[in-house]
Protein backbone atom coordinates (compact mmCIF):
# COMPACT_ATOMS: atom_id res chain seq x y z
CA UNK A 1 0.00 0.00 0.00
CA UNK A 2 1.15 3.26 -0.90
CA UNK A 3 4.54 1.56 -2.63
CA UNK A 4 5.77 2.97 -6.16
CA UNK A 5 7.45 0.24 -8.33
CA UNK A 6 11.38 -0.20 -7.97
CA UNK A 7 13.68 -1.01 -10.82
CA UNK A 8 16.09 -3.87 -10.61
CA UNK A 9 18.52 -1.41 -9.37
CA UNK A 10 16.88 0.46 -7.24
CA UNK A 11 16.06 -3.26 -5.59
CA UNK A 12 20.04 -4.37 -5.96
CA UNK A 13 20.96 -1.17 -4.27
CA UNK A 14 18.04 -1.76 -1.31
CA UNK A 15 19.19 -4.86 -0.74
CA UNK A 16 22.97 -4.28 -0.73
CA UNK A 17 22.43 -1.48 1.64
CA UNK A 18 20.06 -3.17 4.24
CA UNK A 19 23.15 -6.04 3.75
CA UNK A 20 26.07 -3.39 4.47
CA UNK A 21 27.17 -4.75 0.70
CA UNK A 22 27.88 -2.09 -2.22
CA UNK A 23 25.02 -2.64 -4.97
CA UNK A 24 24.97 -4.40 -7.43
CA UNK A 25 25.11 -3.19 -11.05
CA UNK A 26 23.43 -4.93 -13.84
CA UNK A 27 25.78 -6.93 -16.02
CA UNK A 28 26.99 -4.44 -19.55
CA UNK A 29 28.43 -4.53 -22.59
CA UNK A 30 31.88 -2.88 -22.61
CA UNK A 31 31.33 0.20 -25.13
CA UNK A 32 33.98 -0.64 -27.62
CA UNK A 33 32.90 -4.57 -27.61
CA UNK A 34 29.78 -4.19 -29.95
CA UNK A 35 32.95 -2.80 -32.65
CA UNK A 36 34.96 -5.87 -32.12
CA UNK A 37 32.09 -7.87 -32.51
CA UNK A 38 30.97 -5.77 -35.67
CA UNK A 39 34.27 -6.41 -37.00
CA UNK A 40 33.92 -10.14 -36.73
CA UNK A 41 31.18 -10.37 -38.82
CA UNK A 42 31.90 -7.92 -41.37
CA UNK A 43 35.19 -10.34 -41.71
CA UNK A 44 33.01 -13.22 -42.37
CA UNK A 45 30.69 -11.22 -43.89
CA UNK A 46 33.60 -10.09 -46.45
CA UNK A 47 35.10 -13.63 -46.86
CA UNK A 48 32.21 -14.67 -48.86
CA UNK A 49 32.81 -15.55 -52.26
CA UNK A 50 32.49 -12.22 -54.30
CA UNK A 51 31.89 -10.20 -51.71
CA UNK A 52 35.12 -8.30 -51.26
CA UNK A 53 35.17 -7.98 -55.14
CA UNK A 54 32.08 -6.90 -55.79
CA UNK A 55 31.07 -4.17 -52.37
CA UNK A 56 34.74 -3.99 -50.81
CA UNK A 57 34.86 -1.03 -52.37
CA UNK A 58 33.11 2.33 -54.05
CA UNK A 59 31.45 1.66 -57.17
CA UNK A 60 33.27 3.63 -60.40
CA UNK A 61 30.61 4.41 -62.28
CA UNK A 62 32.91 5.66 -65.25
CA UNK A 63 35.26 2.50 -65.26
CA UNK A 64 31.50 0.28 -65.08
CA UNK A 65 30.06 2.56 -68.08
CA UNK A 66 26.79 2.81 -65.37
CA UNK A 67 25.93 6.58 -66.65
CA UNK A 68 23.31 7.12 -64.67
CA UNK A 69 24.70 5.49 -61.53
CA UNK A 70 24.66 8.76 -59.28
CA UNK A 71 21.32 9.39 -60.89
CA UNK A 72 19.76 6.26 -59.21
CA UNK A 73 21.75 5.80 -56.34
CA UNK A 74 21.81 8.98 -54.26
CA UNK A 75 24.10 7.56 -51.14
CA UNK A 76 26.70 5.15 -52.40
CA UNK A 77 28.46 3.03 -49.96
CA UNK A 78 30.72 0.04 -49.89
CA UNK A 79 31.84 -2.57 -47.12
CA UNK A 80 35.44 -1.01 -47.90
CA UNK A 81 34.40 2.45 -46.42
CA UNK A 82 32.50 0.91 -43.58
CA UNK A 83 35.72 -1.10 -42.78
CA UNK A 84 37.76 2.02 -42.67
CA UNK A 85 34.96 3.92 -40.52
CA UNK A 86 34.63 1.08 -38.21
CA UNK A 87 38.46 0.62 -37.63
CA UNK A 88 38.22 4.50 -37.29
CA UNK A 89 35.49 4.40 -34.81
CA UNK A 90 33.46 6.53 -37.05
CA UNK A 91 30.34 5.04 -35.92
CA UNK A 92 28.89 5.83 -32.74
CA UNK A 93 26.25 3.57 -32.26
CA UNK A 94 25.82 -0.29 -33.95
CA UNK A 95 22.82 0.64 -35.69
CA UNK A 96 24.75 3.24 -37.91
CA UNK A 97 27.00 0.57 -38.81
CA UNK A 98 23.96 -1.47 -39.86
CA UNK A 99 22.67 1.22 -41.60
CA UNK A 100 25.80 1.32 -44.05
CA UNK A 101 25.83 -1.92 -44.00
CA UNK A 102 22.64 -2.95 -45.58
CA UNK A 103 22.51 0.17 -47.85
CA UNK A 104 25.65 -0.53 -49.13
CA UNK A 105 23.44 -3.94 -50.19
CA UNK A 106 20.41 -1.90 -51.12
CA UNK A 107 22.10 0.22 -53.14
CA UNK A 108 22.99 -2.84 -55.07
CA UNK A 109 19.06 -3.99 -55.66
CA UNK A 110 17.98 -0.66 -56.56
CA UNK A 111 20.06 -0.21 -59.43
CA UNK A 112 20.48 -3.78 -60.93
CA UNK A 113 17.04 -5.18 -61.79
CA UNK A 114 15.44 -8.03 -59.78
CA UNK A 115 17.13 -11.66 -61.10
CA UNK A 116 20.48 -10.09 -62.24
CA UNK A 117 23.43 -11.31 -60.55
CA UNK A 118 23.96 -8.58 -58.60
CA UNK A 119 20.91 -8.05 -57.67
CA UNK A 120 20.83 -11.61 -56.33
CA UNK A 121 24.39 -11.59 -54.39
CA UNK A 122 23.38 -8.36 -52.57
CA UNK A 123 20.17 -9.95 -51.38
CA UNK A 124 21.75 -13.09 -50.45
CA UNK A 125 24.81 -10.86 -48.82
CA UNK A 126 22.37 -9.26 -46.76
CA UNK A 127 20.32 -11.96 -45.47
CA UNK A 128 23.66 -13.43 -44.74
CA UNK A 129 24.53 -10.18 -42.44
CA UNK A 130 21.20 -10.15 -40.88
CA UNK A 131 22.13 -13.79 -39.68
CA UNK A 132 25.20 -13.31 -38.31
CA UNK A 133 24.65 -9.63 -36.76
CA UNK A 134 21.57 -11.67 -34.73
CA UNK A 135 23.46 -14.30 -34.06
CA UNK A 136 26.18 -11.97 -32.10
CA UNK A 137 23.99 -9.41 -31.13
CA UNK A 138 20.44 -11.45 -30.72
Amino acid sequence: LGRTAQTPLQRNHLAGSLLGLPPRKPPRREPEQWVRDATTVLERLLAKIDCAEIFGEPVDPEALNLVNYFQVVKNPMDLGTVKKKLASKGYRHAQDFIADVTLTFDNAMLYNPKGDEEHELAKKLKMFFLKEWDAVFG
